[in-house]
């Protein structure tokens, strides 16, 4: 049985690609992700929250054009 990478209990049987470590230097600044085994609960908060912020990034663009009409038009 494997155990969660994020929360650490039993029972993780959805496989996500999560950040793994994070190195930098004075030049580059490197993140590591990997597959890793996530619990359900853990799954479902990091699915909400890639939708959260897909969906507040189209906002902010859609957002911005309007803005960007009116300000043209008027």
């Amino acid at each position: 049985m494997a155990y969660c990478y994020h929360c650490g209990c039993s029972g993780a049987y959805h496989r996500r690609n999560v950040v793994t470590g994070h190195s930098s230097s004075r030049y580059t600044d490197v993140t590591y992700t990997g597959p890793r085994f996530l619990c359900n609960d853990c799954a479902l908060e990091m699915e909400k929250t890639a939708l959260k912020n897909r969906i507040s990034k189209k906002y902010m663009i859609i957002l911005f054009l309007i803005g960007l009409i009116y300000f043209f038009l008027k």
